[in-house]
């Protein structure tokens, strides 16, 4: 398709998101494809019929957008806000986010005897009543964390619109959070995990993810964002976990094996009978403090085991995984895992 040069106004040949050249008559913000072969009577019928297409003014789903609502209205308001430097600060995903969420608000009927859209509402008539409403008719779809949406990021607008002196109260000040308990995200067992990689080989996207998740510890939309460059930047992407530890890695005082002589010290310390009152309540919180972190350490490195298993059980080398004493990792971890 690149061979044959195009002249006719408005067609662009643009790629897909597999390098695919397209054709398409793009105008005023808007494109129709064509697919018929260049130079052929359908593409010429088809290319007529997208100009006059495109010429008419744009189809709606029969709601109007922000800016056609009357102003001082709660359409209005959104339109200022999505305008503001307050909402233009926030990053792309955010926008996406809080704008959908304030525009479903938008949509909803004044009341169940009134089918106008809440968008034509007069800001002084825009109560709490009516965010309670909005948050509830969310609730009763059995989504609880959308309802709460609803009045976080409305209660948000109205925020700006007060310094904005567009509004003089925040009508969803006063409305409530939905209450509700939840078990949170399953978490994977060591079977899962190995069932995931039996389903997903070595090479494929699936296990791309896992690898990077697991490996790098990077929170979960990292690794398909724009924001995967803020973990390391792309020139010094590193080909191994090991490079990585060792290139972010700083020196430490302690090791693995000087765990039981800190806890013993710090049982020693408060054994001590010429303590004072004072002296043992501080000895006390410090104690408490010194096993929350040993706790925390001792989880860490039976991750490690754990990690150093999988790739055992996979012929990969496990020594960089396993947790190090005296600057040598445990091989004992996994050597009757080995037998």
């Amino acid at each position: 398709m690149t061979s044959v040069k195009f002249d006719l106004p408005f067609l662009s040949l643009e790629p897909d998101r597999h390098g695919n050249e397209r054709l398409y008559v793009r105008r005023a913000g808007r494109r129709i494809r064509i697919k018929e072969k260049p130079g052929t009577q359908a593409f010429a019928n088809a290319y007529a019929a997208a100009l006059e297409a495109l010429a008419q003014p744009a189809p709606t789903d029969g709601r109007p957008s922000p800016m056609t609502a009357p102003k001082g209205t709660l359409g209005w308001l959104a339109a200022k806000y999505y305008a503001s430097d307050e909402f233009g600060s926030l990053d792309p995903q955010s926008q996406i986010t809080r704008r959908r969420v304030i525009d479903s608000c938008l949509n909803e009927p004044h009341s169940d005897d009134d089918p106008d859209p809440l968008r034509n509402c007069p800001l002084q008539f825009v109560t709490s009543k009516k965010i309670k409403r909005l948050r509830d008719l969310k609730a009763k779809e059995g989504k609880p964390g959308a309802a709460n949406n609803r009045k976080k990021y409305l209660s948000s607008m109205f925020g700006w619109a007060i310094e904005a002196e567009y509004m003089k109260s925040n009508p969803a000040r006063d409305v409530r959070r939905k209450k509700y308990a939840t078990n949170g995200f399953y978490t994977w067992t060591l079977s899962d995990l190995t069932a995931f990689e039996n389903r997903h080989p070595i090479g494929s996207k699936g296990r791309l993810a896992l690898s990077l998740l697991l490996y790098l510890g990077v929170r979960r939309g990292d690794p398909g964002s724009d924001q995967r460059e803020k973990v390391m930047p792309k020139s010094e992407m590193l080909n191994s976990a090991a490079e990585i530890r060792h290139k972010w890695s700083v020196t430490m005082k302690n090791r693995l094996s000087d765990l039981n002589d800190h806890l013993f010290a710090q049982l020693e310390r408060l054994s001590d009978e010429d303590l004072s009152p004072v002296q043992i309540d501080s000895e006390t919180k410090r104690g408490a403090a010194i096993v929350a972190v040993a706790d925390q350490i001792i989880r860490n490195a039976s991750l490690k085991i754990q990690a150093a298993k999988i790739l055992s059980d996979h012929g990969i080398d496990p020594t960089p995984q396993l947790p190090a004493n005296e600057g040598k990792p445990h091989l004992r971890a996994i050597e009757g895992r080995k037998s």
